[in-house]
């Protein structure tokens, strides 16, 4: 069987369904007989979408991505848990935190994002507040949108490849510090908690903690094109007034769009340091030519019933708009570990 397919844009193919040949099994055959073309189309594209099948159930999709595509799931925020012992431990740690966009866990692996809001979240590649984070992520709308609440997706390739030289040597060679203070007073049991995470926990005077994590590297190699990307991860609070500039000057008759409520409601801070351990100065200026650059010339993915996506987390970032939550169930799979300091770019 082969598919009729189109380019949406520079870095995105749709793949078509025979509406005679348009099944979950029809799809899962194509998938395992053309498993190394498609990963190749999705390094060298982006994006990957399977549009007019019937996929849907998140079992199905599941099914897809571990069997036909033969991807590891891999999420750092859940090593290997029951669903439910991971919902309510991120429900646990974005009260630590201060905010989160509370996403359910369906299954270990399989979880349905969360709800949409009047607001454009911070571009971001998934997990990558660390240097350990996933290759790829998987996405199945089992259910879109009344209006709007479409992804944002845009091509890191190119938004290095454009910006300014001045801006280029800055950025190349800078590691991403980031760090919390948390919401509330932290108990013996949040410490408990806190020692089996990723955070270096620095108590403080009013009992609250400060959370750091370890250095990421701000560009990186991209495994596969080789060519350099940068890797955004947009929640911090002091960063978010210019991404919602940014996203209010570029999408346009969309209503009011309000500022990003997970970042607006944690004490997150996004820094950037020199090899030598040396902050770097970004200014005000500086951080909002960066927005202005991820969003511009997106990619709003206007979701439709039963589609698949596969997408380069690495080549690739993305963000929820704002509109209509309705129905709206947009399920994802994050799958490949990768790790960034290993691709870093100096």
């Amino acid at each position: 069987m082969q598919l009729k397919y189109d380019q949406l844009n520079s870095f995105t193919r749709i793949f078509h369904a025979d509406p005679t040949h348009n099944s979950m099994q029809d799809l899962a055959q194509y998938i395992g007989a053309h498993r190394q073309e498609l990963m190749q189309q999705i390094h060298e594209n982006g994006i990957v979408l399977f549009r007019g099948f019937q996929v849907e159930q998140p079992e199905q999709f599941n099914q897809l991505i571990e069997q036909y595509f033969q991807f590891q799931p891999w999420n750092a925020f859940n090593p290997n848990m029951p669903g439910w012992v991971a919902s309510w431990l991120r429900k646990y740690s974005e009260r630590i935190l201060g905010a989160g966009d509370y996403r359910r866990y369906i299954d270990r692996n399989t979880v349905q994002l969360g709800p949409v809001e009047n607001s454009v979240q911070g571009p971001h590649v998934e997990g990558g507040v660390r240097s350990e984070r996933s290759r790829y992520i998987a996405l199945f709308c089992q259910e879109p949108s009344t209006y709007l609440a479409e992804t944002g997706f845009n091509n890191l390739e190119h938004i290095w490849e454009n910006l300014p030289k001045h801006l280029q040597e800055k950025y190349l060679g800078a590691w991403n510090h980031f760090s919390y203070v948390s919401a509330r007073k932290i108990s013996v049991f949040d410490r408990l908690l806190l020692k089996k995470s990723p955070f270096s926990l620095e108590m403080r005077q009013d009992k609250k903690a400060k959370l750091t994590l370890q250095r990421c590297p701000l560009v990186i190699h991209h495994p596969d094109t080789k060519k350099r990307v940068i890797q955004p991860w947009a929640f911090a609070n002091n960063t978010n007034p210019f991404a919602h500039r940014a996203a209010k000057d570029c999408f346009l008759n969309r209503g009011e769009i309000e500022i990003d409520s997970t970042a607006d409601g944690m004490q997150l801070t996004w820094e950037i340091y020199n090899h030598q351990g040396q902050q770097i100065e970004w200014t005000d200026e500086e951080k909002q030519q960066f927005f202005n650059a991820m969003y511009q010339d997106a990619l709003l993915l206007q979701w439709q019933k039963g589609d698949v996506a596969i997408v380069d987390n690495i080549k690739i970032a993305h963000w929820r708009m704002n509109g209509e939550q309705g129905n709206r169930k947009l399920i994802q799979i994050q799958a490949n570990m990768f790790n960034a300091d290993e691709h870093y770019a100096a």
